[in-house]
């Protein structure tokens, strides 16, 4: 296991790309070569260890052309490694986020929450949707911090006793139209973690003036061995992403992922880095 930082350079000219790839590529670790070969296409992305010359090399083309440099952490880990890791970072489907609609666009109805951002809110009955929003997929990311579960993954969750989840909520088309049996999840008192980690690397908006900032994570979600005693499988982050609407990030355990993953409950798994207190 060990740390890289990915150097973000956006959409620069192929030929200052490809000049600054040939001198850095060598030094590109060998295990990430694949996923970061050269290409004149999206923007440019470049593994590299932090305070090397191939690095510095970097910061100051980038400098010099004029680029907006981003720089992420990446934690890398060895199959084993991860196999082994006790918490994994969930990301989902998020159609909403994509079609840029709200669940109140269709009906639903909240209460509480904050009156200018919404974060913290909770449903008072079903969720409503437009069917054509679900396309039978197992799991998905809802607004407001709600998961939606098919029938099929409902049964998974309780034949192997997975922690963390209450069903209070279905989720149903606003037009009354027929659709495959889903259930809501929303965070409660019982499956909100402490905050993470100070080595998590954040991006930080507010753009409410209210208290609750959203973030973009920058690196491997992080958090203390004391942070994770009392979590459960399923997991909600006290931070807020960034998006339409202020979602929690969702933690969840090493039995859960390797459950979805057995059973092709599709989603994305990153290993969460527990620091010792």
């Amino acid at each position: 296991m060990f740390d890289v930082h990915i150097l973000d350079l956006g959409f620069i000219e192929n030929n200052i790309r490809r000049e600054i790839y040939d001198n850095v590529r060598d030094s590109i670790p060998s295990c990430l070569r694949k996923d970061f070969q050269y290409s004149e296409h999206g923007p440019f992305c470049l593994p590299l260890m932090p305070d090397t010359d191939e690095y510095l090399y970097v910061t100051k083309m980038a400098k010099r052309i004029g680029a907006h440099l981003e720089i992420r952490e990446k934690t890398v880990y060895t199959p084993i490694e991860e196999k082994n890791c006790e918490f994994f970072y969930m990301w989902l489907s998020d159609p909403m986020e994509i079609e840029a609609v709200h669940l109140e666009d269709y009906g639903t109805q909240f209460r509480n929450g904050c009156t200018l951002c919404d974060a913290n809110r909770s449903l008072v009955s079903d969720a409503l949707i437009d069917r054509k929003l679900i396309k039978k997929k197992p799991i998905l990311q809802l607004t407001d911090s709600i998961i939606a579960i098919s029938k099929s993954t409902k049964w998974l969750i309780e034949e192997n006793s997975l922690t963390g989840f209450e069903f209070k909520h279905m989720l149903k088309d606003y037009k009354g139209r027929e659709m495959g049996e889903y259930f809501c999840i929303e965070p409660t008192a019982n499956n909100i973690l402490p905050p993470m980690h100070s080595q998590t690397w954040f991006w930080e908006w507010r753009e409410k003036s209210c208290e609750h900032k959203q973030y973009l994570i920058a690196s491997n979600v992080k958090y203390s061995h004391s942070s994770l005693v009392k979590a459960k499988d399923l997991n909600f982050s006290f931070e807020f992403s960034y998006g339409l609407k202020p979602n929690r990030f969702i933690v969840v355990s090493k039995k859960l992922r390797d459950i979805f993953i057995k059973n092709k409950v599709r989603a994305g798994f990153m290993p969460v880095n527990i620091i010792d207190d």
